[in-house]
């Protein structure tokens, strides 16, 4: 009865979690082979009160599923992988449903842990009003919020601070764009793309200025 109620919650909470936006938090895991058939998985960095969640798959079939509350930030579990399963999603829950999506760090296989998978990469940036053109954030120079940054077709808006931020990326080569502010120009040299590295913040800022002429910097 036990095994069949984790079953159908599982399903419930995968369900669930395809139609919810799950925000960044800053948790960390490893697993390491505990038996053949078996990978332990420590979860830390967590908020008490979630629930650790463990899903395996062969192919797109769900296999087995196994959860365990997070107490001190940490949670661990013991993952049952079959001979054909190739996949563990690692989820966090609470009451309201999927709070977070952890990113791979291994390929969990019968034998355990197997071809260690790159950590997430992570790109922030500043935009800016560089009203002296010289392509460097000066004290007295404005943050630029709303501005839209996209990395591979996903976008990113500026805030009230004029940063913005991409966690849990794959490693690998972007392609980035920025949806330039009406009246302004870029003043920065910014690459078309950008390499993320495995377990690096990369730096991707964007100085905007007035377009000389323009009826905006006629008004200044």
């Amino acid at each position: 009865m036990k095994k069949s109620i984790c079953a159908v919650f599982a399903l419930i909470m995968l369900f669930a979690g395809a139609a919810l936006a799950a925000p960044a938090l800053v948790v960390s895991w490893s697993a390491e082979a505990l038996a053949p058939g078996a990978v332990g998985v420590g979860i830390s960095g967590a908020e008490d009160g979630k629930t650790a969640v463990a899903a395996v798959f062969d192919g797109d079939m769900l296999t087995g599923v196994v959860s365990v509350g997070v107490i001190g930030g940490k949670a661990e579990l013991s993952v049952n992988v079959g001979e054909t399963d190739d996949r563990v999603r690692l989820m966090l829950w609470d009451m309201s449903g999927l709070s977070a999506e952890l990113p791979p760090l291994a390929e969990l296989t019968p034998d355990g842990v197997r071809s260690p998978l790159p950590l997430p990469a992570e790109a922030v940036g500043l935009v800016w009003d560089d009203e002296n053109r010289d392509g460097v954030k000066g004290e007295d120079e404005k943050p630029l919020a709303g501005v839209i940054v996209t990395l591979d077709g996903e976008d990113y808006a500026t805030g009230e601070d004029g940063a913005f931020t991409a966690r849990g990326l794959k490693p690998g080569m972007y392609v980035v764009s920025v949806n330039t502010p009406e009246g302004y120009e870029c003043t920065t040299d910014n690459a078309s793309e950008i390499e993320l590295k495995s377990g690096e913040t990369t730096r991707y800022d964007i100085g905007f200025a007035v377009i000389r002429g323009s009826a905006e910097g006629a008004t200044e």
